[in-house]
């Protein structure tokens, strides 16, 4: 497929994915990675305008990857057009157990 022009939103999802694949909380990895819990929401929801290489790098280490490897992983989901799932609030620290 070609790519949706948009890949600010497969960097999202792949940030969201390798969280959600660590078992942390959105906190947790903002903790970890030292980025501040509004930022991590607004790059997991495709809503941050830019953010530099040094927070993804963060973010992907902090997830217990690589830059490399998060890269790949957005150019896989670039194609998907799904959205944020999380809330942007501070309130979704609680992990759901459910899944």
């Amino acid at each position: 497929m070609p790519p949706t022009g948009e890949p600010q939103i497969a960097l999202g999802r792949a940030i969201q994915q390798l969280r959600e694949d660590s078992a942390m909380s959105p906190k947790e990895l903002a903790d970890r990675a030292e980025v501040d819990l509004d930022l991590l929401a607004e790059i997991e929801c495709s809503e941050a305008d830019t953010a530099d290489w040094g927070t993804i790098t963060r973010l992907s280490r902090g997830a217990g990857s690589s830059l490399t490897e998060t890269a790949a992983l957005a150019e896989h989901l670039e194609a998907d057009e799904g959205r944020c799932q999380s809330e942007k609030t501070h309130g979704w620290g609680e992990r759901d157990e459910t899944h």
